[in-house]
């Protein structure tokens, strides 16, 4: 809590302010305070439970709005505390498809991304694994996906179920979707932001 308000409905209040009308969230661990939360925002709050969280890596919790999505959207991680230019920056931007990026925090949690031209090429906890590559900032964890993006992950993680459940969204789902098409990155420079 921040400010003797969950973490999560600091997030509900900016996507609302940003103009966002639904919100789906996909709940594994402590699923009931979301089910509480959905109620409290009735109208506006989608649940969908992950029932196998335990067993999953977040790529499923993803593959779980199959067949619930059919237009773009934004992706968000629950943990993240941000600014909202966060969200005016990616509504903003001409792309249908567009990954935030910070500028370098030194948190000691960083996921570093690779670009080539300004396009997703690589994701990594080490940015020694990226090589050689352009690296240009730190993956946020809100997206825009557009729904051929979302279609791409949904593929990849066909590929990689059931003999590896463990997978994630970002450096497994989204690294494959940039493998069969551009995916564009946007640093948004001196963003305040924080992963909890």
């Amino acid at each position: 809590e921040i400010g003797h308000k969950p973490i999560i409905e600091h997030s509900i209040g900016r996507l609302l302010d940003a103009g966002i009308s639904r919100i789906i969230i996909v709940t594994g661990y402590a699923s009931d305070h979301y089910f509480n939360l959905a109620r409290k925002y009735e109208d506006l709050v989608e649940i969908i439970h992950n029932n196998q969280y335990e067993r999953t890596g977040s790529l499923y919790s993803f593959y779980c709005l199959k067949g619930r999505i059919d237009e773009p959207f934004l992706l968000l991680e629950s943990d993240l505390l941000y600014e909202s230019r966060a969200l005016t920056e990616l509504l903003r931007a001409p792309e249908s498809a567009v990954i935030l990026l910070s500028s370098f925090t030194h948190s000691s949690d960083e996921v570093y991304v690779s670009t080539r031209k300004g396009k997703l090429l690589g994701m990594s906890k080490n940015r020694a694994d990226l090589g050689g590559e352009e690296v240009p900032g730190e993956f946020v964890g809100i997206t825009k996906i557009s729904m051929p993006v979302c279609n791409a992950i949904m593929n990849a993680a066909e590929a990689f179920f059931p003999s590896d459940m463990m997978r994630h969204y970002d450096v497994d789902g989204l690294v494959a979707a940039a493998r069969t098409m551009d995916i564009p990155c946007l640093v948004a420079e001196g963003l305040i932001w924080a992963e909890i």
